[in-house]
């Protein structure tokens, strides 16, 4: 089966215990069937560790957090000691993934990277290239569509068209896209204020970040369009393809006019914009959002679609 992925994808490597904000940390971590009965197997105190370590509920395993939210086998220097007790090959299927998602079609499988990792939305934002999906090493195979992935692909290239143009500022692509019909009208970040506030919220001053920064309006300074354009296109290549399955094709447009508006909304309010401070806007917004079960839902439903 043939795989896709942005062309971005090839610089992304993940810097372990270099990461300001692990990802073993602050929620769950389930662990599949076929790697909780390989630590089930494990012999001697660090199988017992393991053991010990693990909840059963529903048929389901998934690691006991410390009492700061922390996975038990994250270490002092940000490493894993499953990883260096047992290899990669130890780790569960979450763990081997993360940051990456995938969308599965018909004949073809696109994998990307989720921003809520920071040095995957660094890698995103840094590119410079229109970040095209672009067939991964190794795979090959045609690429055969029905009518409707073909009219989804349609779809996805007019939308990606518009936010590609770079001879007009991202603001104006983003409202080309409600004028021209393939989203509803979704106005400014800050009209969607208390929406938001009422959303789950992960990070305790997330809410606060929400109220302060969609008080009011701020103008964003230039020079951000090229980051801010990678960040929105990230969303298409997301989230668009989940209309294959509930048929909401406006209403996911919509959701990257809305995020991509909220991501500028956010980096308006700083002080002195950076690189850094746009990637961890975007590692926060994804952390909050998009990897939350009730959140792009709620997003979608009011945007006039449900997911499916």
């Amino acid at each position: 089966m043939r795989e896709y992925v942005p062309v971005y994808y090839p610089r992304f490597r993940c810097t372990a215990s270099a990461c300001r904000h692990t990802c073993c940390a602050g929620w769950e971590i389930d662990i599949d069937g076929e790697t909780a009965a390989l630590y089930a197997s494990v012999p001697g105190p660090f199988g017992e560790e393991l053991r010990r370590s693990m909840a059963l509920a529903n048929g389901e395993a998934r690691f006991l957090m410390t009492g700061n939210g922390r996975c038990p086998f994250l270490d002092d220097t940000g490493l894993c000691r499953i990883y260096t007790r047992l290899g990669e090959e130890a780790l569960c299927q979450i763990c081997r993934d993360h940051p990456r998602y995938r969308n599965v079609f018909s004949s073809w499988v696109e994998e990307g990277l989720g921003m809520c990792c920071e040095e995957a939305a660094r890698v995103i934002l840094t590119e410079t290239e229109k970040a095209r999906l672009i067939p991964r090493e190794g795979t090959a195979g045609p690429r055969p569509k029905g009518r409707r992935e073909k009219a989804f692909l349609a779809f996805r290239d007019r939308v990606l068209a518009v936010l590609w143009d770079r001879a007009i500022p991202l603001e104006a692509r983003l409202s080309s896209l409600e004028a021209a019909g393939l989203c509803p009208f979704v106005g400014p970040a800050a009209a969607w204020r208390e929406r938001l506030l009422c959303l789950e919220a992960l990070e305790k001053d997330w809410r606060g970040l929400l109220e302060e920064r969609l008080g009011a309006e701020r103008p964003l300074p230039g020079g951000w369009d090229l980051p801010l354009e990678q960040a929105a296109v990230y969303f298409v290549t997301r989230h668009l393809p989940g209309a294959l399955e509930d048929g909401a094709f406006q209403a996911r447009c919509g959701l990257v006019v809305l995020l991509s508006r909220l991501l500028c909304a956010l980096l308006a309010g700083e002080d002195r914009p950076s690189l850094e401070r746009l990637t961890d806007l975007c590692r926060r917004l994804s952390t909050e959002i998009e990897y939350s079960d009730e959140n792009v839902p709620a997003l979608l439903e009011a945007l006039g679609g449900e997911e499916g």
